[in-house]
């Protein structure tokens, strides 16, 4: 009887193991193994390992793999805990490797598909199980990541009330919420120790905001307090993060614009200049804009 070796992978992160029952089931173009209980994961997911190695028999050859299903379920007088595997790899007996990528948590006693990772365009795809597959993923997505805006003028965000609304996938592990708990902490209580909690002056120079905290610096504080006033490091938080200002659109050249018309005449065509040039892109960018509202 063909014999199917699967590799299921925890990721290491705190929290992501289960001591919860795990059951997986093969889909092939030529059929489908039983609901097969991972019975050797008893009582070792909650270990620190990153991966365990089953067999999953089956009477015939499943053909090419298209997709796994995946369900926890809670041990009697257990409660239902988190899971959060990273992947599955499942060698054929015809010796193919076929991977599996889930990264998510699976926090409930559903059953949860999860396609083969060769990348296809839902065209492509010519399984009706896939397809249904991709289908469903769509509209969980479309459910849950769901765009807003905050108010007018500032950069939108996704639509939740609370951290706590949002995706597990994208909240703050556990390790980095105690991570900003603890700088948190030390931060408040280095201003208490200094007298700045309740001081009420105003800084004088950037440099005195310096001389606050000193218990919470880091390489990459270190730098940005270095290197802030750079156009370069602008550019990287602008591009990177939430946008430190407005960059609103010119509609003339600056006066200390460092460039000249004559460093860039030679790569202009014909009687064009700078200000020229400048106020062609003005112009196209205003009919973007207009193009988006209608």
């Amino acid at each position: 009887m063909p014999k199917y070796k699967v590799t299921v992978h925890t990721h290491n992160i705190a929290t992501a193991t289960t001591m919860n029952n795990i059951f997986i089931k093969l889909i092939g173009e030529k059929g489908e193994s039983k609901r097969t209980w991972l019975t050797s994961m008893k009582g070792v997911f909650y270990q620190d390992t990153a991966s365990r190695e089953f067999d999953v028999v089956c009477p015939s050859s499943l053909g090419t793999l298209v997709l796994i299903e995946l369900d926890k379920q809670p041990l009697p007088l257990f409660p239902q805990d988190a899971w959060f595997p990273s992947k599955v790899v499942v060698t054929t007996p015809e010796g193919d490797t076929c991977q599996f990528p889930i990264y998510r948590w699976i926090m409930d006693k559903e059953v949860h598909l999860f396609r083969e990772g060769t990348a296809k365009r839902f065209c492509d795809e010519t399984n009706h199980l896939a397809r249904y597959s991709r289908e469903l993923e769509m509209k969980t997505r479309t459910e849950l990541y769901r765009w807003d805006t905050y108010k007018e003028g500032l950069p939108g965000s996704m639509k939740a009330d609370n951290p706590l609304d949002l995706p597990s996938e994208i909240q703050f592990s556990f390790t980095k919420a105690t991570q900003f708990l603890f700088t948190a902490a030390t931060g408040i209580t280095e201003l208490k120790l200094k007298g700045y909690s309740d001081s009420k002056k105003s800084w004088k120079n950037i440099d005195e905001i310096s001389k606050v905290f000193c218990c919470n610096r880091t390489v990459i504080s270190d730098y940005a307090q270095e290197h802030w006033k750079e156009d370069k490091f602008f550019g990287y938080q602008y591009l990177n993060g939430c946008n430190p200002m407005l960059i609103r659109r010119c509609s003339e050249l600056p006066a200390n614009f460092p460039v000249t018309a004559d460093m860039v005449k030679p790569s202009l065509r014909g009687s064009s200049s700078l200000l020229r040039e400048l106020q062609v892109l003005y112009s196209m960018s205003k009919w973007d804009s207009l193009l988006n509202v209608v």
